[in-house]
């Protein structure tokens, strides 16, 4: 990602090629220190345009074989829906007016849905990990859930 960020011609470059594929995305963000959501929602975009990238850097000779390796995507998949849950937790605790209470019932219910998550991932139910799900069903025989 810093390829193509940080070099504003490759940047250009990047974007142009986005208009050429009629990609749903129109740009890779960029991540600032400023907001601690911004790093969950670079990494959900990185996640979404990963077949673009891996066409952008295969163009400009700068392939990485990581971006077309299944079990290394299997595990970006679920670090990206990990991710988001973390992210929607840190949301919650920094809103508005919360009480001490506030905060330790939303820690607890996070917990609960931890175990919650653990139980369903035992019994293969990806239902509330979005991308794991998706990448496994396009990617049957590469998921190694041992991992």
């Amino acid at each position: 990602m810093n390829f193509i960020r940080n070099h504003g011609l490759n940047h250009r470059q990047f974007l142009t090629f986005l208009e050429e594929l009629d990609s749903n995305f129109c740009d890779l963000p960029y991540y600032t220190g400023v907001r601690w959501l911004s790093c969950g929602k670079v990494l959900f975009r990185f996640y979404k345009l990963r077949r673009e990238i891996d066409l952008f850097l295969i163009r400009k000779n700068r392939a990485d074989s990581q971006l077309s390796e299944p079990s290394w995507l299997s595990k970006l998949s679920f670090l990206v829906d990990v991710t988001s849950h973390t992210n929607e937790l840190n949301f919650k605790l920094q809103g508005k007016n919360n009480l001490v209470y506030d905060l330790y019932r939303i820690n607890t219910a996070f917990r609960g849905k931890l175990s919650f998550f653990e139980a369903q991932l035992e019994g293969e139910n990806f239902s509330h990990f979005q991308c794991f799900q998706e990448f496994c069903t396009k990617n049957v025989e590469h998921v190694n859930l041992e991992q």
